[in-house]
Parts: structure tokens; C-alpha cells; sequence
């Protein structure tokens, strides 16, 4: 499990433009409340983390967690009003799906 949080947020941080620490920083910006909100669900739904686990690791209060799993979920539902967030979102599922399954074959491989 813990690769997929490496890749998960390998993949968020390099699709943003954002390191690791502007990811988990203290800031507001759009783009890095956007990173979060997508790593956030990405862990919730693929990782099968904790609300807590996952505000440890991008040091928010759980509570800032839920909310942003509610915000992604909001954008998945409304495709017409969140296109951009949807595509945005769609590209950064697909190269974890990839990343994940190939970081799986070199596993089993080994």
C-alpha cells in the first residue's frame, strides 16, 4: 500500500507543477487546494486510507479531508459545470492506474 501513496502523490505533485512540500504547506492557493483535494480522493478510494491517515500525510485536520473527497466527488457528478476538473482529474487517475500496475508487474516479476 504504501507504493500507491508514493505514486498517488508522484503523480498529483508532478501534474500540478508542485513539490511534496508545497502539496502539504500551510497555503490556499488554488492549485495546491486542487492537488490535495484529488490526492485526498485518490487515497480514500484506491488506498483504502483513513480520513485521519490521509490528514497526517498532508498535514490537514481530518475534518479538511472529508471536504475535500466531497469537492472531487461534487466535480465526478457534475461533469458539465467541472469540465476542466473532470479532465484534470481523469489524467491523473489514468497515470496512477498505469504507474500502479506496472509498479505491481515489476513486484511479481522480481
Amino acid at each position: 500500500m504504501e507504493r500507491r501513496i508514493e505514486i498517488a502523490t508522484y503523480v498529483v505533485c508532478s501534474d500540478y507543477g508542485i513539490t511534496t512540500e508545497q502539496l502539504t504547506a500551510p497555503g490556499h492557493e488554488w492549485h495546491q487546494a486542487d492537488a490535495r483535494a484529488i490526492l485526498s480522493y485518490i487515497l480514500r478510494t484506491q488506498c483504502e486510507m483513513t480520513f485521519m491517515q490521509i490528514g497526517r500525510l498532508i498535514h490537514r485536520h481530518h475534518s479538511t479531508v472529508i471536504c475535500n473527497v466531497r469537492k472531487v466527488d461534487l466535480w465526478l457528478h457534475n461533469p458539465k459545470i467541472f469540465a476542466k476538473e473532470n479532465y484534470k482529474f481523469e489524467s491523473i487517475i489514468e497515470r496512477f492506474n498505469t504507474l500502479t500496475n506496472e509498479a505491481e508487474r515489476a513486484t511479481t516479476f522480481k
